[in-house]
């Protein structure tokens, strides 16, 4: 194995870890993993705009009241805040498995 070709492989490696495309041992895994669900009212009715926060990780609601936070960890859980204009914040414990997707819908009470 020549110097240039190591250094190039240490490249490559370097660069995947940074993309979080290598996984190491002792902690949960976060490729490819989502928490996703939806935020409504007490009526069923979808809350447009309200904010999705985990950690780092924020999103917004969509019109159906729908949202999506991308690289959660696995095996592990996150204390998720769920705030909308006119409504009380809530905060949830939500336990994330190793499955693609974890699903956490919430209905906030209005203010």
């Amino acid at each position: 194995m020549t110097k240039q070709f190591r250094l190039r492989a240490c490249a490559a490696l370097a660069v995947a870890a940074a993309m979080g495309l290598t996984g190491c041992g002792g902690g949960g895994s976060s490729t490819g993993l989502r928490l996703v669900g939806q935020v409504s009212d007490p009526a069923g009715a979808p809350v447009k705009g309200a904010t999705v926060t985990a950690g780092a990780a924020t999103a917004t609601t969509d019109p159906s009241g729908r949202y999506e936070l991308r690289m959660v960890a696995a095996n592990s859980s996150m204390v998720v805040t769920f705030a909308g204009s006119g409504y009380n914040e809530c905060v949830s414990v939500v336990p994330v498995t190793d499955r693609a997707n974890t699903e956490q819908n919430v209905t906030l009470l209005p203010v």
